[in-house]
């Protein structure tokens, strides 16, 4: 029996859910010193790390 592990653990199912947020956020934004572009890109980091860590499974 295979098991989706993406519905078992949270980590799975809600990693990399704030990007598409913060890359909105990032579009809208007029003034360059706001810090969307430093959340976007602490978003993508992270989510970086989590790919790194856990390889998708084939």
């Amino acid at each position: 029996m295979y098991y989706n592990f993406y519905l078992i653990y949270s980590t799975f199912s809600c990693s990399g859910s704030k990007i598409f947020p913060a890359f909105i956020g990032f579009l809208k934004s007029k003034d360059p010193s706001d810090g969307t572009e430093q959340t976007l890109l602490n978003e993508l980091a992270s989510f970086d790390d989590y790919i790194k860590e856990n390889p998708p499974m084939i």
